[in-house]
């Protein structure tokens, strides 16, 4: 309900990828205020560490889903000193940094590069034209020149399929040598759990 009636501009927000990544995280869920908030006790204790900080006690937040977001956030600093709030959309931010509560807490807000979306002009994508773009157009020329592929709905056997290749692909990358790639592998297993239903289908190529 708070997803339709508040869409997430992050792709982290989808229902997919929440579910998906439900494991990693160990999320848990509050309303409040006419706002959903998610967050996690474990996430800064086991996976990262907090940003200004050695200490396990601080608490992982995303924003929170709702009409006024920006006003939770305050609420929520000034109850709480160990939380860090991550994926804050810019539009939110900027609210934040208007607001004289915000201001008078000392807070502060950081740019995370490695969380970005990918965004791109949907024309761009279409046409791959330009040099920009060049390098693509060489890999999409060598895929249709090696491949007799197809783009189907993931249902039945297909679904093995896939999680063999999850596997054989996860071999090759050394997966279990690294933590964030066999949490990477954990969720695509995850998301082939989701039945093809209405909003949500998993397609293969």
């Amino acid at each position: 309900e708070y997803f339709r009636k508040y869409p997430p501009e992050n792709s982290e927000f989808t229902f997919t990828n929440l579910f998906m990544w439900r494991n990693y995280y160990n999320f848990l869920f509050t309303e409040f205020k006419e706002h959903l908030i998610l967050f996690s006790y474990d996430y800064l204790k086991n996976r990262r560490k907090p940003i200004n900080t050695d200490s396990k006690d601080y608490i992982y937040f995303f924003p929170p889903i709702g009409p006024n977001p920006d006003e939770i956030i305050i609420e929520l600093f000034e109850n709480n000193s160990n939380i860090e709030i991550h994926r804050v959309p810019e539009k939110i931010c900027k609210k934040l940094t208007q607001n004289e509560k915000f201001n008078k807490l000392n807070m502060d807000h950081l740019k995370d590069r490695n969380n970005w979306d990918y965004v791109y002009n949907k024309e761009e994508i279409l046409n791959l034209a330009g040099n920009k773009y060049r390098q693509n157009r060489r890999w999409l020329q060598k895929f249709l020149n090696n491949y007799d592929y197809d783009f189907k709905v993931i249902t039945g056997d297909l679904v093995e399929k896939c999680k063999e290749l999850q596997l054989e692909w996860c071999i090759i990358r050394a997966c279990t040598e690294d933590e964030s790639l066999e949490a990477e592998q954990e969720a695509i297993y995850e998301a082939l759990k989701i039945k093809n239903q209405k909003g949500h289908k998993n397609y293969c190529v």
